[in-house]
């Protein structure tokens, strides 16, 4: 999936999001804020006791009351708790909590199909249809060197199965994915995973056998903080998600043997 914070359509509020609400008979464009559950002057929270709101300066926002209204989104209406704050210079924020009641047409509000689209055609070759691989490099599995082949027997699969986990090999083989191979030294047995939508997930086990004796890359998962700071400044974000992700690494043809 692509994002992009300048192709959003949608009509805007100082910088941000305005969203058409009718409130009480009255229609507000209030400005979506997907990362607060209060705002700066119409905001949403149901226990108006226990809020305190501050802006992003950390001052305190004076609070003028609280009121429950009727809330109309197209063809959606329900009774929803509003904050008011004091100050005519506030934008109204349409937040986490109403969004848990009013579900928007996120078709109107971000209209990025145009842009989609574009980058669809433009890199057509990785949006394609099909299996892809990563090209420039191949992973390796290192074993201990004095280690000898382990290998298991088949497990036997389910009947309700066989036919399902034959017609997954045979696509890995077409796909070439996998290869046939007469014998090996190293044999680790598959288990047939059922997937929601009906089809067959065939995994190797290979906590039996290579992973038991290999030297496995420690690489350490960046935090959210650490994320976010080298995001810092950025415009455009994208998000792959990658189609059989493991099956679009090659392994080296040195180390084919150990995954038979």
């Amino acid at each position: 999936m692509v994002y992009s914070t300048h192709t959003v359509d949608a009509p805007k509020i100082n910088g941000g999001i305005k969203v058409p609400v009718c409130i009480e008979g009255t229609t507000f464009d209030m400005q979506l804020d997907t990362r607060v559950c209060t705002g700066n002057f119409l905001a949403i929270c149901p226990y108006y006791r226990r809020v305190v709101l501050k802006t992003y300066e950390n001052q305190t926002v004076d609070l003028a009351g609280k009121i429950m209204v009727n809330v109309q989104y197209e063809d959606q209406e329900v009774n929803l708790p509003l904050i008011i704050v004091k100050g005519a210079d506030k934008a109204a924020l349409c937040g986490l909590q109403w969004l848990e009641h009013i579900k928007l047409n996120w078709q109107k509000v971000c209209c990025m199909q145009g842009f989609v689209s574009g980058v669809l055609v433009k890199h057509s070759e990785v949006f394609g249809e099909g299996l892809g691989m990563l090209k420039g490099t191949t992973d390796k599995i290192y074993v201990v060197s004095d280690q000898p082949p382990i290998f298991f027997k088949q497990w036997s699969v389910p009947y309700a199965l066989k036919k399902r986990v034959e017609e997954e090999l045979d696509r890995l083989v077409q796909t070439k994915v996998i290869d046939p191979v007469c014998n090996s030294d190293w044999a680790t047995p598959i288990m047939p995973i059922l997937k929601a939508d009906g089809k067959v997930l065939v995994c190797g086990d290979y906590e039996l056998t290579v992973n038991r004796v290999s030297h496995l890359k420690q690489y350490p998962i960046p935090t959210l903080d650490d994320l976010c700071e080298k995001w810092t400044g950025g415009k455009q974000f994208t998000k792959l998600e990658l189609s059989h992700a493991y099956s679009q690494l090659p392994l080296d043809a040195k180390h084919t043997q150990e995954v038979d």
